[in-house]
């Protein structure tokens, strides 16, 4: 985020990648950076094969957070138009937000989830932040829900929907806490509570943010943060990892972020 290299996290034995931190804005990052044309490649061609996976992977598990992010949405605003990034087969969108009152756009790479969206009403555009045309001030909202730790070029990506809002316009980030999700793909204990084996590096997220580099991210990009606040994880299917996931998030909201 401020172009400096901090200290090395994770390393695989053979492989020329690693985790580093940043010691001056604090986020974590895969250095050096994966290649960009096999990223996309995945994204438009891989990650979202079928319904199955649009509905459960990117709805329903992700229910109780998608509540929340609408929630906040429609705190502040009642009607407009709303940008979703990442909107793989559009189920937040249709789900939360009224066609009355609200004109639905989604950013989506994956060419099967967008159809899925487009059959659902949701004007599409193909591809990521930093290769589609947006309209300059034109939406109220925008939200970039879990897709953050993806972006490549994050104070760009950033700055092009800043660019793309009405003046006065909201951006509600959600994001997993990266310390979090390094403790639960590199520790024994975090690998067996539901972070599985594999390793960060072979992982398409980019970023690892915590609470100051996300400030430091957000500031950089010229964007004024309101709130900030935890969110609730993924529905887990075996009960232990459901009752961790719980508390962790009630823990995490007793506390000040």
């Amino acid at each position: 985020l401020c172009n400096k290299r901090g200290g090395l996290l994770v390393a695989l034995e053979g492989r020329p990648a690693s985790l580093v931190k940043c010691n001056e804005c604090g986020v974590a990052f895969v250095d050096p950076l994966p290649d960009p044309a096999r990223i996309s490649e995945h994204f438009r061609n891989d990650y979202i094969t079928d319904d199955v996976h649009i509905e459960k992977v990117y709805g329903d598990l992700r229910r109780r957070a998608l509540e929340r992010i609408a929630a906040q949405v429609t705190k502040q605003r009642v009607s407009g138009r709303i940008l979703d990034v990442g909107c793989a087969g559009g189920y937040f969108l249709d789900r939360y937000f009224d066609s009355a009152k609200w004109e639905k756009f989604g950013i989506e790479p994956s060419r099967y989830a967008l159809r899925r969206a487009a059959s659902r009403g949701i004007h599409t555009f193909e591809g990521e932040v930093l290769t589609v045309e947006l309209p300059d001030s034109y939406f109220d909202v925008v939200t970039v829900a879990g897709v953050l730790p993806y972006f490549r070029e994050p104070n760009r990506e950033l700055h092009i929907l800043q660019q793309a809002l009405k003046p006065g316009g909201l951006i509600v980030l959600e994001l997993p806490l990266g310390a979090t999700q390094i403790w639960r793909h590199t520790t024994p204990l975090g690998r067996m509570t539901g972070g599985g084996w594999r390793s960060l590096l072979e992982s398409p997220h980019l970023f690892y943010y915590d609470g100051k580099s996300l400030r430091f991210l957000l500031s950089q990009s010229g964007l004024r943060v309101s709130n900030l606040a935890p969110s609730p994880g993924n529905e887990q299917v075996r009960f232990l990892h459901q009752l961790l996931f719980r508390s962790y998030f009630w823990m995490s909201s007793t506390v000040s972020t």
